[in-house]
């Protein structure tokens, strides 16, 4: 997993992700509809323009609905995020080229914070980490089952629990 680091403090959550793909092609999977469904969840509405008010199904009819205000050079994305039972809070995904003279391979980082989470920090963190777990799978073109989502959750959990 190529989880390169993550933060937590009392209200956001921070995520680093090493991906083996260019800038370009994390970022196009990153805002299609078509391959949500195999990371985040079934857009129900809109998508990722500015100004686009997207509702994603979670599972189960478990909508979220984000209005996209920041749509920069095709690196960076922020939405906000909104349950109908959590206090609404913020959404910034920025993606960048990994500068590696010694592989040749094309890389990116994608950088995942999550604000405005008050107490939700110690669920969103794991939450993140298997969603991003199922992004770099479905960019990989081979998508984890969705039935596995909530045990691979609970290990993120365990690993990540503070004690």
């Amino acid at each position: 997993m190529p989880l390169v680091g993550y933060t937590r403090d009392t209200e956001a959550v921070s995520i680093t992700w090493k991906l083996a793909r260019s800038t370009p092609e994390v970022w196009r999977h990153l805002t299609s509809e078509r391959h949500l469904p195999e990371w985040l969840g079934h857009a129900r509405r809109g998508g990722f323009s500015t100004g686009d008010t997207l509702v994603v199904d979670h599972g189960d009819g478990y909508l979220c609905t984000s209005v996209v205000d920041t749509l920069d050079d095709d690196r960076t994305l922020g939405m906000t995020w909104d349950f109908p039972d959590e206090p609404p809070s913020r959404l910034l995904v920025t993606v960048e080229p990994v500068a590696d003279e010694q592989d040749a391979e094309e890389q990116c980082l994608l950088h995942l914070r999550h604000t405005e989470l008050d107490d939700l920090t110690g669920s969103y963190l794991p939450g993140w980490i298997t969603h991003l777990t199922y992004f770099e799978s479905s960019l990989d073109t081979d998508p984890l089952p969705t039935q596995a989502f909530w045990r691979l959750y609970e290990t993120h959990h365990q690993l990540t629990a503070t004690t």
